[in-house]
């Protein structure tokens, strides 16, 4: 049945229910006499000090959380821009970039071999387990946009990738499912991270999941030249079955739509 009352994570006490699940949201393996610790998602360093309570934290293997530590660092370097910080890292985990210049000779910082999908889908991952209490396997199949413009570099040259064609409508239900009440929720570090997600029904009668996620208004670190886009995706599974409790999205139609800009799904005005 439809869970009418979304899921929300947004208090500390929320945060702690789910602090100890009995599987690892990494590998889902159960625990067992395993070497475990916890996971800071999204990690820890990448918010300022005074931003730092409360986090999500899930309890993970100690092999399985230290084998992603590159990424961290890589995507708290990434983050820092936005406050004007330096993080000192170690080797092997740094941002790279390289200058460029678009084909009509405006310039371009482009980050390099930035594996921004795969810490997404990790974290994607980490709040699946918090809201529904279930490990989210590794198969499943998912679409993520990132919040910054992709594109390739030939020589100097800069060539954009066209956003997906499904990004407006993963906006769009965000901002109507929001004002309809039906959105499972995590938001916690004094609200610089916020995911949102619903389950709506795709085209073959099964359900699949929008979400979205931002980090400290994060879109700004995209070419502000430009449209800014919020970081967007859907996923789903061959059986097309929503978890158990999942806020399913509302067939209201809202005449006029939610307004706001087109490709930021917390944006309304």
């Amino acid at each position: 049945m439809p869970a009418w009352v979304a899921t929300v994570i947004d208090t500390q006490k929320g945060a702690r229910e789910v602090r100890d699940l009995p599987f690892c949201y990494l590998c889902g393996v159960k625990f067992d006499a395993d070497s475990t610790n916890h996971d800071h998602v999204p990690p820890k360093r990448l918010f300022l000090k005074g931003h730092r309570d409360f986090p999500l934290l899930l309890k993970t293997h100690v092999k399985c959380n230290g084998d992603r530590s590159g990424e961290d660092q890589i995507i708290t370097q990434l983050i820092g821009v936005l406050h004007d910080r330096h993080i000192d890292t170690h080797e092997g985990g740094k941002l790279q970039v390289d200058m460029g210049r678009m084909e009509d000779g405006s310039p371009v910082l482009a980050a390099k071999s930035l594996p921004l999908r795969a810490i997404i889908r990790r974290w994607l991952r980490g709040f699946h387990a918090a809201l529904y209490r279930e490990f989210l396997p590794h198969d499943v199949n998912a679409m993520i946009s990132p919040p910054l413009p992709e594109g390739s570099l030939r020589g100097d040259v800069a060539t954009p990738i066209a956003l997906p064609a499904a990004v407006p409508e993963i906006v769009e239900a965000i901002k109507v499912n929001r004002r309809a009440g039906t959105l499972d929720r995590v938001a916690c570090r004094k609200g610089k991270c916020r995911y949102e997600c619903v389950w709506v029904r795709a085209q073959n009668g099964g359900r699949m999941c929008f979400f979205a996620l931002d980090l400290y208004d994060w879109k700004l670190l995209g070419d502000r030249r430009a449209e800014q886009r919020g970081c967007v995706g859907a996923y789903w599974r061959e059986t097309g079955r929503a978890p158990e409790g999942a806020a399913y999205g509302t067939e209201i139609e809202i005449v006029g739509g939610i307004g706001g800009a087109p490709l930021d799904p917390f944006s309304t005005s």
